[in-house]
């Protein structure tokens, strides 16, 4: 009788114990393995060429409700994607929190994902002598 109470007191305090870290967590620890933010950014760029960096499965046309597909480049081939898809965007999944490597490309999003990586929607740079071109040409 008393090793069932005991038993039914620690399962109990257990319960207890793990629905607090779930309360305590989910404002903070959890919102970095959300991946809502990143859909919800893209959704007004739907018509803009999309890629992905990486392997890809799917998760962003699913929570964007994309009717276009994303289409899945390697991370080596941003650059080549991007200048074939000048209006392109390119999400990537970052795990080196190394900035340096996309100073080449506009930022257009950003966020913590997980405990050390990084979600970045990323676009080509414009040209400065296209750019000149065309505001010199808006005299």
């Amino acid at each position: 009788q008393d090793k069932m109470r005991t038993i039914l007191a620690t399962t109990l305090a257990m319960a207890f114990i793990m629905c607090g870290f779930q309360m305590a967590l989910k404002d903070n620890f959890f919102k970095n393995y959300d991946l809502t933010p990143v859909a919800d950014f893209i959704v007004p760029l739907e018509n803009r060429p999309t890629a992905f960096a990486g392997n890809y499965s799917g998760e962003f046309g699913f929570m964007a409700r994309r009717s276009k597909p994303i289409e899945e480049i390697k991370r080596e081939t941003i650059a080549p994607w991007l200048n074939a898809n000048p209006q392109g965007i390119v999400i990537v999944f970052d795990k080196t929190h190394n900035r340096d490597r996309y100073q080449n490309y506009n930022i257009l999003f950003e966020m913590p994902f997980r405990l050390n990586s990084t979600y970045m929607v990323l676009e080509a740079k414009p040209q400065i002598g296209l750019a000149a071109n065309h505001i010199s040409g808006m005299k």
